[in-house]
């Protein structure tokens, strides 16, 4: 989810990769470090027959990124699990919260809004049957395979998807047959993309997928400002036909 400027970054990063076991606690609750992908974390609850992230199945990233951004997919969302979790504010302070005091959001969270650091996180799930689980996340990865560009380097969903009742009224008849639960009604973003008629687009080494819409790839020796420019082009074209302004997902960070 992140775009990394052509100058770079102007100081230290740092990668997380925390990754220690993942564990099982009483009352079916998983507690698992934030390096950890969060593909490990879907198949240990799996493993263990317990439902609540099954819709995550070929997610990419990690745990501790899927809170940061209240990721979501299939009409769930990782904030429906959350227990309680474990980061560092800007002071270093080392804060425990709760599910509530996350400040979950569409996309967000009180750890992406105030850019404190995830160490770890407990998400309570419910007793499931392993088998059942197990298909509802192959069938999620198939899905990836098959709609998403992965293989070409990309950042993810470059924008939110748009609240069906944010569209303009003589636009809702276009769009009703798209509407998807995520968890509230919503149209993808990729459909406002191809209405704009810019599937396929390119600039430089970079592309609107013709496969997903809603992902810029590069096809080969792109840089940010490609990306940039394309994700100022998709705006600009959507928000003209359909007055809309499409909301960036991917995070872009440098100087």
């Amino acid at each position: 989810n992140l775009i990394v400027l052509d100058n770079g970054v102007k100081g230290l990063v740092i990668k997380n990769k925390i990754e220690k076991p993942i564990l099982l606690k009483k009352d079916n609750i998983v507690e698992a470090s934030t390096g950890a992908f969060l593909g490990k974390v879907v198949d240990f609850a799996i493993k263990n027959s317990l439902k609540g992230v099954e819709w995550a199945g070929g997610l990419p990233g990690t745990f501790g990124g899927a809170i940061r951004g209240n990721a979501g997919a299939f009409g769930g969302e990782i904030k429906d699990s959350v227990f309680y979790v474990e980061a560092l504010d800007n002071n270093l302070k080392l804060r425990k919260l709760n599910n509530k005091e996350c400040n979950f959001s569409y996309r967000s969270s009180i750890f992406k809004e105030k850019n404190w650091t995830i160490l770890s996180a407990r998400i309570k799930l419910a007793k499931g049957d392993k088998k059942e689980l197990g298909v509802i996340a192959k069938s999620r990865i198939e899905y990836r395979k098959e709609k998403h560009p992965l293989e070409y380097p990309n950042a993810g969903s470059v924008f939110k998807n748009v609240s069906f009742e944010k569209i303009p009224e003589k636009f809702k008849d276009i769009f009703k047959d798209k509407v998807k639960q995520d968890p509230f009604p919503i149209v993808p973003a990729a459909w406002f993309i191809i209405g704009a008629e810019l599937s396929g687009r390119k600039i430089g080494g970079a592309q609107i997928s013709k496969k997903h819409s809603n992902y810029i790839v590069n096809l080969g020796g792109a840089n940010a400002q490609d990306v940039l420019s394309l994700i100022d082009l998709a705006k600009s074209e959507v928000n003209k036909k359909y007055g809309i302004i499409l909301e960036t997902e991917v995070q872009i960070i440098g100087y």
